[in-house]
């Protein structure tokens, strides 16, 4: 996920991770839910707010806003 910034990609979708990932959709659901205790969206979003986070802290976004 850090590697490749997939979760940028503002139209990704399940099938396109579990692509990625060389998993099914099915075992890729069960995976986030099972171990990670989320669905898909706030397993991309949690990345997504991170990366923004950071964007933010960084000198080059000392004059960005959260809008």
């Amino acid at each position: 996920m850090l590697r490749t910034k997939i979760y940028t990609q503002p139209d990704i979708t399940i099938d396109q991770l579990a692509t990625t990932l060389n998993l099914s959709t099915n075992r890729l659901s069960q995976i986030l839910k099972e171990d990670f205790h989320v669905n898909f969206y706030e397993f991309i979003n949690s990345y997504r707010i991170e990366d923004a986070k950071q964007q933010l802290r960084a000198p080059a976004g000392a004059n960005k806003t959260i809008m």
